[in-house]
Order: C-alpha cells, then sequence, then structure tokens
C-alpha cells in the first residue's frame, strides 16, 4: 500500500497550529502517513508564498480524476493568503476549509489536494477534525469531474 505524503506549509501565524496538527497525526495514525513540514519554524515574521510555493512545487502533478496520494496542507492567520498563493499553481486545488463538512465536500466535488486552514479562525481540535475528514474523503468523479475540467 502506497502512503499518503502530507506536505505541511505555514508561516509564522501557523506554527504552532502546524506543530499541533503533527503531533496529533503521528500519535493517531501511527506511520500511516508520510510527513514533510515545509513551513517556518518560529514566530518571526514569515511570507506566506514562500512556503505556498514549497508545497505546490513538491506535488506532482497528475489526472484531474486521479486519487492524489500527496497531500499539502498549509496554514496561515486567516488561510486566505496560503489558498491564494496556492491556487496560482496549475495543478492544485487548494481549498480553505473552516469546518468537517468543507473538508469532506472539497474532496468529495473537488479532488482537492491542498487544504488551507485559519489558525486565527479555528480552534486546533477543530483543525484536526476537518484535517481528519479531508484526509478520510475521497473524490466521487462523474459530474464532478466535468466541473472540474472546466475549470
Amino acid at each position: 500500500m502506497i502512503k499518503t505524503k502530507i506536505y505541511f506549509g505555514n508561516d509564522h501565524a501557523g506554527e504552532n497550529l502546524k506543530n499541533y496538527l503533527i503531533n496529533r497525526l503521528d500519535n493517531e495514525y501511527k506511520n500511516k502517513y508520510i510527513i514533510k513540514d515545509f513551513g517556518c519554524n518560529n514566530q518571526n515574521k514569515a511570507d506566506f508564498p514562500v512556503y505556498a510555493e514549497k508545497v505546490c512545487k513538491s506535488i506532482t502533478v497528475k489526472p484531474l480524476n486521479c486519487e492524489p496520494n500527496e497531500i499539502g496542507v498549509v496554514i496561515c492567520g486567516s488561510g486566505i493568503g496560503m489558498s491564494i498563493a496556492c491556487n496560482r499553481y496549475k495543478h492544485i486545488r487548494c481549498a480553505l476549509c473552516y469546518n468537517t463538512e468543507m473538508g469532506k465536500l472539497s474532496r468529495n466535488h473537488n479532488n482537492s489536494n491542498v487544504l488551507a486552514l485559519g489558525a486565527r479562525f479555528i480552534t486546533p481540535e477543530e483543525a484536526f477534525n476537518i484535517l481528519d475528514e479531508y484526509l478520510n474523503n475521497f473524490f466521487l468523479g462523474s459530474k464532478y469531474l466535468d466541473r472540474l475540467k472546466l475549470i
């Protein structure tokens, strides 16, 4: 079985949440995922586009209907800047999610391969629940594939 790779990227505002998520994934899913941390590792001012680029350039281009085995998780204060920066890359479908239903639908309907989170707007527990839902849902294909092709 191929392990899913999760690439984390964050600026200074997302450092604590990133650390929480990585630790929680390690504790709850022992060795299920390969985790790579491309993020800022302190709370000194950091420019989020730098970290968004590192994550996006690490994700392999795949056909739209292919289930990604590489996922990005990007975190900044609101998640907005990271999602905008990530969506500049042609092969990236980044979804900013503030609840579990959004995490689920971003995978089911949009085959999102990057999850953006806003550290100042959700609790660490909410963020983990969103990530968990995101990782455990899959693209439904069919009519959603036609819509993705329009993008």
